[in-house]
């Protein structure tokens, strides 16, 4: 007898982690890079998309914990990655792993955890040579960053004060 099915095919791109924040331009590229490889393939074909994918740990620890969801769960967090175009995190596989065993996982619950917004991580990094052009040459690391803070430190209580001062003229 046979069976018509339809294959998907699953991609995702590797990047070492460890190396990312070293050069923070490589990851536009990568992910440029992935998304053009991915637009080689027929549209005639589905594609499950994985991402990208910088350590195995973290990749093992999210299909670890899907894989405690049951077939029809593990489904719907499929379409929901494939409509929102999303890949899913430790900290949300885990809330699957856990909404699953308390037997209220449903598409709602998927869909709400895979749509928030994920907490703004600031990172800024600044050139040491263009810092260290503000300072004296016999400055230490320490003294460097003394100021740096200090300043920080003032220019907030400015911006509180300028932001209580506007906060008196409204109405």
């Amino acid at each position: 007898m046979l069976v018509e099915t339809k294959a998907k095919v699953g991609v995702f791109s590797i990047a070492l982690g460890a190396y990312l924040p070293q050069f923070p331009t490589l990851v536009p590229e990568f992910e440029a890079q992935y998304e053009a490889f991915k637009k080689t393939i027929p549209d005639t074909v589905p594609l499950v998309d994985g991402g990208m994918v910088t350590t195995k740990e973290l990749s093992m620890k999210a299909g670890e914990k899907l894989s405690f969801l049951t077939v029809e769960e593990q489904e719907w967090v499929l379409e929901a990655i494939d409509n929102a175009v999303l890949t899913v995190t430790d900290k949300q596989a885990e809330l699957f792993k856990n909404h699953s065993r308390e037997k209220t996982l449903n598409q709602g619950i998927i869909y709400s955890v895979l749509l928030q917004k994920k907490e703004a991580e600031t990172k800024v990094t600044l050139s040491a040579k263009k810092v260290r052009s503000y300072f004296p040459p016999a400055y230490t690391k320490e003294q460097v960053e003394e100021v740096i803070y200090t300043l920080l430190e003032q220019w907030r209580k400015k911006k509180g004060k300028e932001e209580q001062e506007d906060a008196g003229d409204t109405v």
